[in-house]
Parts: C-alpha cells; sequence; structure tokens
C-alpha cells in the first residue's frame, strides 16, 4: 500500500505543478502586489510544503 500512495502523491504533485504554471500563465496572478521571486506551493497533510517559485519579471 505504500507504493500506490508514492504514486498518488507523485500524480498529484504533477497536477498541482500544471495547475499552478497554468494559472501563471494566464495572469491569475497579475492583480496582487508580488515581490521577486514569489511563492506559491501546495503540502500532503503529513508532509513538508512544496514550494514553487516565480521569477516576477516586469513587462
Amino acid at each position: 500500500m505504500p507504493k500506490c500512495k508514492n504514486n498518488l502523491e507523485g500524480n498529484l504533485s504533477i497536477v498541482f505543478w500544471k495547475v499552478i504554471d497554468r494559472l501563471i500563465r494566464e495572469g491569475r496572478f497579475s492583480g496582487l502586489n508580488m515581490a521577486s521571486p514569489f511563492f506559491t506551493g501546495y503540502t500532503f497533510h503529513d508532509k513538508a510544503p512544496i514550494l514553487l517559485r516565480i521569477i516576477n519579471w516586469d513587462k
């Protein structure tokens, strides 16, 4: 059973990564007052947080 849990967490990590990537591409964070780098992330209930760093380049 632990292997199945690891596969589920791995697959969910990919989904979360793609969702956050899509939010960035669609400019959903543009209304926020962000520093550079800006961090967003997720966590599983018994694990350390997983953070994604967004480099906030001026356009």
